[in-house]
């Protein structure tokens, strides 16, 4: 993942979301994209399996990129989005998410105004319990101050792979997942906040689908 010039080297950065071979601890390796590396690690908590790496931007207002790790907690399998600076003092935070259910992908929507806290998304998969059957969801969250949770089920006998959020005169997500009728891949287009009709694409049944991203007006 390509960010900002963090350390002020006059260089844009790439970071690295790994698990360190000797100590299966978790870590960000970022080093410049041109010239000289000046590499340096952010390290995580010791207790999780790493998923995903986003990009916050400054969420804190200290005027350093905020690194957010969707991870697995490994004390109770929880779901948790820990946050750490890209540069200098950690300033570590977590974000909880729910509890009971695995999650599979992350997407962050940031206020380029930076008026409203960022968002983050997680697209889970709900444990069946004997009574009911699992069936993914997404559970958005702001990154910093009131949470203001929002739950968004999905279509039930699915399953769930990936998540894109997009702005487009309002936060929609756009989750990727493929019916288990027929092992048809879709994507389906919908709010998160408030009604309207929901949009479909449909793609090829025959392949595996492992991603969604979104792109400008191509044609």
């Amino acid at each position: 993942m390509v960010i900002g010039d963090e350390d002020g080297d006059g260089v844009r950065e790439l970071a690295v979301l790994a698990i360190r071979v000797s100590d299966l601890r978790t870590y960000v390796q970022i080093k410049n994209i041109a010239g000289a590396d000046n590499t340096r690690s952010i390290v995580f908590s010791t207790d999780l399996t790493p998923m995903r790496l986003k990009d916050l931007g400054d969420s804190d207002g200290n005027g350093v990129t905020d690194l957010a790790v969707l991870a697995v907690r490994e004390t109770d399998l929880r779901a948790v989005v820990e946050i750490r600076n890209a540069f200098g003092e950690a300033l570590k935070r977590t974000v909880q998410f729910e509890a009971l259910a695995s999650p599979l992908d992350m997407d962050v929507l940031v206020d380029p105004l930076g008026i409203d806290p960022p968002r983050i998304t997680v697209m889970m998969f709900r444990w069946p319990d004997g009574l009911t059957p699992g069936r993914g969801f997404l559970d958005s969250r702001n990154a910093t101050g009131p949470l203001n949770r929002i739950r968004v089920n999905l279509r039930p006998a699915t399953s769930p792979v990936a998540v894109k959020i997009i702005d487009e005169g309002g936060t929609k997500a756009a989750p990727l997942w493929i019916r288990e009728s027929d092992g048809r891949t879709l994507v389906e287009v919908k709010n998160i906040v408030g009604s309207g009709a929901n949009s479909f694409q449909f793609y090829n049944g025959l392949n595996t689908a492992l991603g969604v991203t979104s792109a400008g007006d191509a044609d």
